[in-house]
């Protein structure tokens, strides 16, 4: 079976996503699934692209499209006590690297 007309494909990009625990943002105890909730979030932006190509489709775009990259800086919950600052991620930074070097 062959066609004459090949359909386009539409594709969607998918919302960006943040994955926080309890100690970064002690709220989420009594949250729930499935609701919303606000959130302010400090962000430094550590990259800024421009494209002129579609990576699904690989094909040139007629308009370039801009994305970034960036780091949390801390995170909020109106009405809150600060959740996670800087220097919390600093101190996760290093758990890290040290469980890393530890293994």
């Amino acid at each position: 079976m062959t066609h004459d007309k090949v359909s386009e494909v539409k594709v969607e990009r998918m919302k960006p996503s943040l994955f926080l625990n309890e100690k970064e943002l002690p709220n989420i105890k009594k949250w729930q699934a499935g609701k919303e909730y606000d959130l302010i979030i400090r962000v430094k932006m550590t990259r800024l692209s421009s494209e002129i190509e579609s990576l699904e489709l690989g094909k040139t775009l007629k308009k370039p499209t801009t994305s970034a990259t960036f780091e949390v800086l801390s995170v909020d919950a109106p009405g809150g006590t600060k959740a996670l600052n800087e220097s919390d991620f600093e101190d996760n930074k290093l758990r890290r690297l040290a469980q890393k070097a530890n293994e």
